[in-house]
């Protein structure tokens, strides 16, 4: 629950949905299907990625980043 609460205080995210909804800790509540019991990689990324670099990036360059940082976080692991 905490790190659900990280991503939306955090991140300032809207819901997810839809067939290409990335794996997320912000899918906690939603339906019956099975949910992650963590952050995800997507969810490390895209919070790497969002804090990493100067906070006035234009959107989509931070957005851009969530895969580098992605891969960043899982060559630590």
């Amino acid at each position: 629950l905490a790190d659900y609460a990280t991503m939306r205080g955090f991140a300032l995210t809207r819901e997810t949905s839809g067939s290409h909804a990335a794996p997320t800790i912000l899918s906690l509540f939603d339906g019956p299907d099975p949910h992650p019991d963590r952050l995800t990689a997507f969810d490390w990324g895209y919070l790497g990625s969002l804090y990493r670099d100067l906070p006035n990036l234009p959107a989509q360059a931070k957005i851009a980043g969530v895969n580098a940082e992605m891969a960043r976080v899982a060559s630590r692991e």
